[in-house]
């Protein structure tokens, strides 16, 4: 009976570990202080959420930013190096802003 619920706690925390792509209805606060930094790769990223809207490449550092277009225009920006997303960074359409980091509370990468 022990090492049935050990199994079931192990499989229901991998499922919770899953990344998954943020919707209009992500809230953001939570979403960024559990997604797994330095885990998504740019090949998960585009097979989850597809081709970037906005690309941007700043030094050794490349943005990819999805805007979604339902009259929300929440912008959500991926910050990747060396192909690994390293912070993820949410804009609301009126100034409101948040950054993985920041909730995990990690310097800069």
């Amino acid at each position: 009976m022990k090492k049935l619920i050990v199994l079931l706690l192990i499989a229901g925390s991998a499922v919770a570990a899953e990344w998954k792509a943020p919707t209009t209805w992500t809230l953001p606060g939570g979403y960024l202080k559990k997604f797994p930094l330095h885990e998504v790769t740019d090949a998960e990223l585009v097979t989850e959420m597809g081709a970037p809207e906005q690309t941007m490449v700043m030094g050794e550092a490349v943005f990819w930013t999805y805007v979604y277009r339902d009259g929300s225009e929440v912008r959500w920006t991926f910050i990747l190096h060396d192909g690994i997303v390293v912070d993820v960074q949410y804009r609301a359409q009126r100034g409101r802003s948040d950054s993985a980091r920041k909730r995990q509370g990690l310097d800069a990468w």
